[in-house]
């Protein structure tokens, strides 16, 4: 028998849990921990979702976490903005008030309860939790050779990168869309040459060919809805 703990902090679930697990690790609680990181959104949505339904996949991903001589994990920083709380939700209606979870009101889909605007302003805050967050990390001495995120859009990531400095990011917004908290760990692995894959379209491949070289430090950032932000510093 092992101990399970569900940590759901939405599409930035892996980076709490790694953080958990590294918690648990250097108590003494644990001598390894896997993760484990679902992501089936597809059911959610119909070709009457469109622009929707194409930016989002379904995938499964793991990481085991525990002693080891590479792939350190060095430092974590996470913030939350409630601003945004209602950015993203599971609702029953298009449109009107929304039933209590526990009345009739139809099958769940995703949502807001936002209007257009606050989703418009939203926009620019995903980029900036970021920037701000990686700043933190960088001022305790971090500097980062590789970035990898978890996707929400295709040009999020790049953006980001671009504006911290930072000269790499692994990102496959075109091969599987949003994955949900699953895109950073698994760019992560592509980075870290953990996980080969030849199912990526021709402009993603060049960023994809060689893993980092070891000793190289890698900022996987994970964004979730809330709005919340989670970063973890893996040293190669």
């Amino acid at each position: 028998d092992v101990m399970a703990i569900r940590v759901d902090a939405q599409c930035a679930s892996a980076v709490n849990q790694l953080d958990l697990a590294c918690g648990l690790i250097a108590t003494g609680m644990a001598k390894a921990v896997l993760c484990v990181q679902t992501h089936v959104i597809q059911r959610a949505f119909t070709a009457s979702d469109t622009p929707w339904s194409y930016q989002f996949g379904d995938m499964a991903t793991a990481v085991v976490v525990g002693m080891t001589d590479r792939h350190h994990l060095i430092d974590f920083e996470h913030a939350t903005n409630a601003q945004y709380a209602k950015a993203t939700v599971w609702r029953r209606r298009r449109t009107g008030d929304e039933p209590h979870w526990f009345r009739k009101g139809g099958a769940y889909r995703v949502g807001s309860l936002m209007d257009s605007q606050a989703m418009a302003d939203m926009m620019p805050e995903i980029v900036g939790m970021q920037v701000r967050q990686l700043a933190t990390v960088s001022a305790r001495g971090h500097g980062f050779d590789c970035y990898v995120g978890n996707q929400p859009r295709g040009w999020i990531g790049p953006l980001v990168a671009k504006t911290i400095g930072i000269d790499r990011c692994v990102q496959t917004f075109a091969s599987w869309a949003h994955i949900g908290s699953c895109g950073a760990v698994y760019n992560l692995g592509l980075a870290l040459g953990l996980v080969t894959d030849s199912y990526h379209k021709l402009e993603e491949i060049q960023d994809m060919i060689d893993p980092v070289k070891p000793g190289a430090t890698v900022a996987m950032v994970q964004l979730g809805a809330g709005l919340r932000c989670s970063t973890v510093v893996i040293n190669a």
